[in-house]
C-alpha cells in the first residue's frame, strides 16, 4: 500500500505549490488594498500551507509515521484511501480557487 502514500505525496506537494501561488497573490492584494476580506484569504492561505506543509513532512520525512502508515498491519488500506480522498478533495477546491483566482 505504499502506492497511496506515494500518491498522497505527490498531491500533498501539488498543494503547496497551488497554496503558494495563491498566498503570493492574496497578499500582494492584501498589501495593495488593505481590507478584510484580503487578509483573510491571505491567512487562510497561510494556515492550509502549513496544514499541507507539516502533513509533507510527516508522509516525506518523518521515518516512523511513515514506516507505520505504509504497513496494512497497522493501517488498513480503507484508512490509506480515506487519507487520500480528502487530500484529494482539498487539490480539487485549490485548482478551482487558483483558477478563479488567476483569472
Amino acid at each position: 500500500m505504499t502506492g497511496l502514500v506515494d500518491l498522497m505525496r505527490v498531491v500533498l506537494g501539488i498543494n503547496l505549490v497551488l497554496l503558494a501561488s495563491l498566498g503570493y497573490v492574496w497578499a500582494n492584494n492584501a498589501w495593495k488594498f488593505r481590507s478584510k476580506h484580503t487578509i483573510g484569504l491571505f491567512v487562510f492561505a497561510l494556515l492550509l500551507f502549513a496544514d499541507n506543509g507539516l502533513s509533507f513532512y510527516f508522509f516525506v520525512f518523518h521515518d516512523v509515521l511513515t514506516g507505520w502508515i505504509t504497513d496494512p498491519t497497522l493501517v488498513p488500506p480503507i484508512a490509506q484511501y480515506a487519507m487520500l480522498s480528502v487530500r484529494v478533495l482539498e487539490l480539487c477546491g485549490l485548482l478551482f480557487l487558483t483558477w478563479v483566482t488567476w483569472d
